[in-house]
Formats: C-alpha cells, sequence, structure tokens
C-alpha cells in the first residue's frame, strides 16, 4: 500500500506545489494541522492562501528533481514525506519585491499524516532563504520584512519564557529514545545520527555514511562529504553552541532494490550565542526545525538532503527584537 500512496502523492504533491492549490480541497481535511516556520496554520483555506502568497510573483517551470517516501504508522495512519524542487521564473512582484525576470530554485518538503487519502497533520519547509538570494535580495532586509508582515498564528508563545534555563528543552546526549514513525530496523540508525551530533563527537559519524555519500541543501547540487563542517548542522550549532537536537518523527520506506528511503523531522534547541546564522548573536532561545530525506543502502546514507527555512529562523529573531521586552529574551 505504501508504494503505491509513494508513487499518487510523488504525481500529486508536485502539481500542488506548482499551482494546483485547490487539489488541497481533495486531499487536505478542512481543520487540517499544518506547521510551518511562521507558527501553525489550521484549515485547509489558510494553508492555500500560505501558499499562494508563496508563489505570488513566480511562475513554476521546471520541475528539478523530487523524492518520497511512506510508511505505515499504525493508529496515526500512514506518514508520507515528499519534497520537490521547481524552477520558478520571477515574473512578478513578490514577497522579496519586484520582478527581477530572475530563474529561482524553489526547494520544499512537507511531512504529513495521512488517513483516507487525506492529510490531517503536517509539516512544511521551504528555503525562502534560498529563494531570497536567488532574487538577489539580502536576507537581514527580507526578514525584517518579513517579521512585519507575516501573519500572527501564534508560533512559540515567547512571551512566557522558562521556567528554569533550558527547562524541557534538553535531553540526555546518549537518549535513545525511539522517533515516532521510523520502523525499529532505523531507531538505532537515528540514534547513530542523533549521538555524534548532541555530544560534538562528529568523527563518531563516519561509519553512519558509505564512502560516496554526498550531501545537498534541499535540490541544490548534491556534493560529496570532505568535512562535517559542511554540514548545513555546523552551522546552526556554531550559532546556538549549547544545542540539543531531537529528531521529532519520520517515516521511511523500501524499494524494491533494497534501497531504503528515510524522512526525518527535527529540531534544534539552544540559545544565539554564536555566529552562523547571518546575523549577530542575540541572545534569544531558538528552536530551528527541519526536515532531512535520506537516501540509505546497507544501513548507511548514500544521499541527505536538508530541507530547512533559513530565513523563518532570522524573521523569528527578528520579530522577537520589535517586541522585546526582558521577559522575552529568557
Amino acid at each position: 500500500m505504501t508504494a503505491a500512496l509513494t508513487a499518487r502523492w510523488l504525481e500529486r504533491w508536485p502539481a500542488i506545489q506548482a499551482g494546483a492549490f485547490g487539489l488541497l480541497h481533495q486531499h487536505a481535511v478542512h481543520n487540517v494541522l499544518v506547521d510551518t516556520p511562521d507558527g501553525p496554520i489550521s484549515s485547509r483555506n489558510d494553508w492555500i492562501a500560505s501558499l499562494v502568497a508563496e508563489w505570488t510573483g513566480l511562475t513554476g517551470d521546471t520541475m528539478v528533481d523530487r523524492a518520497a517516501c511512506a510508511a505505515e504508522i499504525g493508529s496515526l495512519g500512514t506518514a508520507i514525506f515528499v519534497a520537490t524542487g521547481i524552477e520558478a521564473r520571477n515574473t512578478g512582484e513578490s514577497a522579496f519585491g519586484p520582478a527581477t525576470s530572475r530563474t529561482v530554485l524553489v526547494s520544499s518538503a512537507t511531512l504529513a499524516l495521512v488517513a483516507g487519502d487525506r492529510i490531517y497533520r503536517a509539516w512544511r519547509f521551504v528555503d525562502r532563504g534560498a529563494m531570497a538570494q536567488g532574487l538577489g535580495a539580502s536576507l537581514v532586509d527580507a526578514a525584517a520584512s518579513l517579521a512585519a508582515t507575516a501573519p500572527a498564528r501564534g508560533g512559540v508563545p515567547w512571551e512566557y519564557g522558562e521556567v528554569g534555563a533550558g527547562l524541557g528543552q534538553a535531553a540526555p546526549t546518549d537518549a535513545t529514545e525511539p522517533t515516532v514513525g521510523l520502523p525499529r530496523a532505523l531507531q538505532s540508525w537515528a540514534h547513530r545520527v542523533r549521538t555524534p551530533w548532541n555530544t560534538r563527537t562528529l568523527v563518531q559519524l563516519a561509519p553512519v555514511y558509505s564512502p560516496d555519500a554526498e550531501l545537498a541543501d534541499g535540490f541544490q547540487r548534491a556534493r560529496p562529504i570532505h568535512r562535517w563542517t559542511d554540514h548545513p548542522w555546523s552551522a546552526i550549532v556554531t550559532a546556538l553552541p549549547d544545542a540539543v537536537l531531537f529528531l521529532e518523527r519520520g517515516c521511511a520506506s523500501e524499494d524494491a532494490d533494497g534501497k531504503a528511503r528515510a524522512a526525518v523531522l527535527w529540531r534544534w534547541v539552544g540559545r544565539h550565542t554564536g555566529i552562523g546564522l547571518g546575523v549577530a548573536a542575540s541572545g534569544y532561545r531558538l528552536h530551528v526545525r527541519g526536515l532531512t530525506y535520506f537516501e540509505l543502502v546497507d544501513g548507511t546514507i548514500r544521499l541527505e538532503r536538508v530541507f530547512t527555512d533559513r530565513l523563518g529562523v532570522l524573521a523569528d529573531i527578528q520579530r522577537r527584537r520589535n517586541s522585546d521586552t526582558p521577559s522575552r529574551a529568557l
């Protein structure tokens, strides 16, 4: 069943992503809950509106690549992951300024829970930072604009702060808690990915990757992994030196040829006291989230694509600076 579902969504979701937003009326419940870097969306109509706003001024042109996996997860139904890379032409005024006639790569990734072939829960990330830079916009200026205009969807209630520093945010560095949605065979693999990052012993990652492993930001061109400092998570760790990595949810499936595909929703939580996000240290405690897609051969990573919204993180910092009070800096 999951192979057929994966195939269906590999055809369906690129069409939705490229402009056939009305398909969500057929394939999402009316009160679907969608997590985004701008906060949660709690209705199908609002989700469609956010997609329309995202594509304002852009015209989808060429499908660069796509990836998917799906897995049964018991009473929760089925988890599906679909990512698309679409080249788009900037034919009108967009969220990043006037039309430029440039072509940009729109990389997006969605992890969703499906019941009866309809999405009722989803997590979605688009690399708006790469889009802004591709259109010649400053990330800092784009973040300021986004912070001023993004809809108030609740997000994290930062004004309440934390009762104690790190309360509820820290986990034992050798924790083996299961990642929801991953099969038992991949639970130990997920632990082998998480633990070296949390202990900052990245040399332990070497056995997790095949010798010819490649890494990519979204659907940018994949490249061999020569140094762990090239990994997008390294910039997060540099900016948030005390950050803890959580692998929150995933799905995985196996092809007929034995190659496994897995997708994991992750969250880094730490205080922004270092450099690495493109702005000066803010001192705020940040939640940096994203989705990563893996292709595995014999249990080792052959390809890794990391999807996150760098611009959303900068906008979060700017929003909090705009309305800063002593309690919000906790």
